[in-house]
């Protein structure tokens, strides 16, 4: 299954999925997800190379920062690096839109408030950072290929060693 989903802090690759525990499959159970690695023509042109530095990705998705420029280094010059292109646009924050609708109905009693609050904050909207695409292979093909990776040179786990004096 593909799942294709908008992304909009890089925190979630960073934190949650890089430091989480699903990579069961590929051994980093302990340690959460392998690094990720900088590739591509973009990323050498942007002289983006080696392991993914965690600031490093969230000044060049999340503020568009151009890594070639040095003030991009430190959140504290964030305000001084130069841009890859147009910044994000920006959107009204669910309390701006709450606030707002309580203007308009400054009456409201606490039930429609949080009826308010609700609609504010699902129509909320941000920038798009980065596209996470996730491919997930069906549990039976994920046991074939853990089958197949035994010991026993690709027989599967589950078959038996052949008896002394048969044809193998």
């Amino acid at each position: 299954m593909l799942t294709i989903s908008s992304g909009h802090n890089t925190k979630y690759l960073t934190d949650a999925v890089g430091k989480g525990r699903e990579g069961y499959y590929t051994g980093a159970v302990a340690a959460g997800e392998p690094p990720g690695r900088w590739s591509g023509a973009g990323a050498e042109l942007l002289g983006l190379r080696g392991e993914v530095d965690a600031q490093q990705m969230e000044a060049v998705y999340t503020h568009l920062l151009d890594p070639r420029d040095p003030a991009s280094a430190s959140p504290a010059t964030w305000g001084e690096a130069a841009l890859l292109g147009k910044p994000h646009k920006n959107f009204r924050s669910a309390e701006d839109i709450y606030q707002a609708a309580v203007e308009r109905e400054p009456e409201a009693g606490p039930e429609r408030r949080a009826e308010l609050r609700a609609q504010a904050e699902r129509s909320e909207r941000q920038a798009v950072s980065f596209i996470d695409a996730t491919f997930s292979a069906p549990k039976s093909i994920s046991l074939l290929g853990v089958a197949f990776d035994s010991p026993r040179r690709g027989r599967p786990v589950t078959s038996r060693p052949p008896r002394r004096g048969t044809p193998t």
